[in-house]
């Protein structure tokens, strides 16, 4: 049985995850995510991450780390796994998604005004892994 409305948490980059009320619709997360939607499951407890399908290949900044060689692209909506369908977050699986998500951070490229690579903190260049703001 499917919920009309489901308990989320939205993860943009550079920002901290918030916890949204959505419609459980195909349009409300490709709204969220900014095109098709493409569901994994990183953790052990039954959530999905649901991202932008193509969120690489369009260029869309890097949001958090996903593995220790890969990383999500533009925004990511968390939620429930109903095994068919998209189900709300229970209290546990939001505490234990913020934990996680927040361990996990996000990547930044820092660059000044024209372009050239800014070193914040003396190690880092390029793309570096930072708290969020």
């Amino acid at each position: 049985m499917s919920e009309n409305e489901i308990r989320v948490l939205y993860v943009q980059p550079g920002k901290y995850p918030e916890e949204r009320t959505i419609p459980n619709t195909l349009r409300a997360l490709q709204e969220l995510v900014g095109g098709d939607i493409e569901c994994c499951r990183p953790w052990r407890d039954s959530v999905c991450v649901i991202c932008n399908d193509s969120g690489k290949i369009d260029g869309l900044p890097p949001n958090r780390l996903y593995g220790h060689t890969d990383f999500l692209a533009g925004s990511f909506v968390v939620c429930g796994n109903g095994g068919e369908d998209f189900i709300s977050l229970t209290d546990r699986q939001v505490f234990l998604s913020l934990f996680l998500v927040l361990k996990i951070m996000h990547i930044k490229n820092i660059k000044t005004k024209k372009g050239k690579q800014k070193n914040e903190n003396k190690k880092c260049s390029g793309w570096c892994i930072v708290l969020p703001q």
